[in-house]
């Protein structure tokens, strides 16, 4: 009959350790808002009211929809000395999105807005919400790029923008519609 192997696993203390996952925490959504807001302190904004049509990505409030489509916008928005001078035959590509099927979280999205001046693109972040909500009616915005002549070329900096969503299908349906923003 063979005896039992016994193992004996050495144990040593972890409090001189970093677990890797500790180590790679991703910062909060606060922070990083508040970061951003930091970092862009005294940078030129946008201002000025843009509007298009919206499609979202489910046919009624009850299908929960998270994507909303944006496009054929018109409108005026101002960078610095730049005036972008949104008109009909100048395209806003972009989307937003809800918070989907979560218990919590933040509406996001991002846009392109383009002109014969040039175009910049941004970065949109709102406010922590319940889940299955559609998108925050008001977001804060990075300027993640900018291209173009003048002052778009080097754009940056962070500011408001406030988001109106208005149905023109039935009234309990998300399908589509038109949306407003306005630059603060």
């Amino acid at each position: 009959m063979r005896k039992p192997v016994r193992w004996q696993v050495p144990l040593e203390s972890l409090d001189a350790r970093l677990a890797p996952s500790s180590a790679l925490a991703a910062m909060p959504a606060a922070e990083v808002s508040a970061l951003a807001r930091q970092s862009f302190e005294g940078q030129s904004r946008l201002k000025g009211v843009i509007s298009g049509h919206f499609q979202s990505n489910g046919a009624s409030a009850a299908d929960a929809p998270d994507k909303y489509t944006l496009s054929h916008a018109s409108g005026s928005i101002q960078y610095k000395d730049s005036h972008l001078g949104l008109t009909r035959s100048t395209h806003l590509k972009g989307a937003v999105y809800g918070t989907g099927f979560s218990f919590k979280g933040h509406s996001v999205g991002s846009i392109v807005l383009r002109s014969a001046a040039g175009k910049v693109t941004l970065d949109l972040t709102g406010p922590e919400q319940a889940g299955f909500q559609p998108p925050a009616s008001q977001f804060h915005y990075v300027i993640r790029k900018g291209s173009g002549t003048g002052s778009l070329a080097d754009a940056s900096g962070s500011g408001t923008v406030k988001l109106e969503l208005l149905t023109t299908s039935k009234p309990d349906s998300l399908a589509s519609g038109r949306f407003t923003f306005r630059f603060v």
